[in-house]
């Protein structure tokens, strides 16, 4: 049994078979399997495949290879970000060094310069992160399905400080990120952005606010969306 699943939707080949061809070279030390939920097939050492015929937003892709996986840690992972060397035993040590339910946040570079990490609420959260299933049982499960593709990883975060839990950067788990900006994101933005924004706002704003007008939120998310300084943010 795999100590860690990767969870990667993906609706586009070349970049999922490259994101599984780097886990190999840069982690292929770690016990790990993925689990790709697409419309193609994956026939790749440690390749989980699930078929999915039709585009239902990533959330849904998710939770099906959330219930299909094995590990006890979950890594969500997206197709246009490629994992450095060692980046998941880094991360595993950081997880495992921590208590109740936590989150770890790994780093991130684009062309070589480190991407700013964000709070929302003032509450740090994992863009791109790894945790325990235990943790998922103990902050109510894993990305809730009453989103499409967006905001989720927020909502978790937020499950987990609401539940005395933690979310913190690990110094050393280095990913790259590559968007790709093609049809299939402006697609994905177009369908689902705006919806699952209101989900979440009807979630948590009138808990949070904090005295921010929700019709300013409604027109300008990135007031409960912001960037962290980079050296408050571990």
């Amino acid at each position: 049994m795999p100590e860690v699943s990767i969870i990667l939707p993906s609706l586009r080949l070349d970049a999922a078979l490259r994101t599984i061809k780097e886990f190999s070279v840069t982690n292929g030390n770690i016990d790990y399997e993925i689990l790709v939920v697409s419309p193609f097939p994956v026939k790749e050492d440690r390749v989980v495949h699930i078929y999915e015929g039709k585009a239902l937003g990533t959330i849904r892709a998710h939770n099906v290879a959330y219930e299909n996986s094995s590990g006890k840690y979950i890594l969500p992972w997206a197709d246009d970000h490629y994992p450095t060397v060692n980046c998941i035993s880094n991360m595993l040590s950081f997880v495992k060094s921590n208590v109740g339910p936590f989150i770890g946040s790994f780093r991130s570079k684009v062309q070589g310069k480190e991407v700013n990490r964000y709070g929302v609420y003032n509450r740090p959260y994992a863009c791109f992160g790894c945790f325990s299933k235990q943790t998922v049982n103990l902050v109510g499960g894993y990305y809730d399905i009453v989103y499409n593709s967006y905001w989720s990883d927020p909502d978790m975060a937020l499950r987990t400080w609401e539940k005395g839990g933690k979310v913190k950067v690990c110094p050393n788990a280095w990913i790259i990120s590559r968007n790709i900006g093609d049809q299939v994101e402006v697609n994905n933005w177009n369908n689902y952005f705006e919806k699952d924004k209101e989900t979440f706002l009807n979630r948590w704003h009138h808990k949070l606010g904090n005295g921010i007008a929700r019709e300013l939120v409604n027109k300008e998310w990135t007031l409960i969306n912001k960037p962290l300084d980079l050296k408050d943010s571990f």
